[in-house]
């Protein structure tokens, strides 16, 4: 107990959280990003089917195969789709975090 209270008076806790929630941060932020990325090129496969995308390098590492299989959109639209919905709110949370909310212990 007074191991607790001396962690959260010298303030290594405190740091521990911003660190956790700055790495939120930056990974939901990258993880939205490539969300968008990849909506945008299942877009244009939804347009054209045959359209060469930047992501394909060459015929071992290509994405529009693996984009236009049918586990890609299991649900009727691209799983990227749930990324941009989902991601927001990771934002959101990190954000608060380093604004310093404090959530129920249930809710992290």
């Amino acid at each position: 107990m007074f191991e607790k209270l001396r962690k959260r008076l010298s303030g290594k806790e405190s740091k521990r959280r911003q660190l956790a929630a700055l790495l939120m941060l930056v990974g939901s932020g990258l993880g939205l990003l490539a969300s968008f990325v990849l909506s945008i090129e299942s877009l244009t496969l939804a347009k054209n089917s045959h359209a060469v995308l930047n992501c394909d390098l060459n015929a071992a590492m290509s994405c529009s195969t693996v984009a236009n299989h049918w586990s890609a959109a299991p649900l009727g639209f691209p799983n990227s789709f749930i990324g941009m919905m989902t991601l927001p709110v990771m934002v959101t949370i990190a954000v608060a975090l380093l604004a310093g909310a404090k959530f129920p212990k249930w809710f992290m």
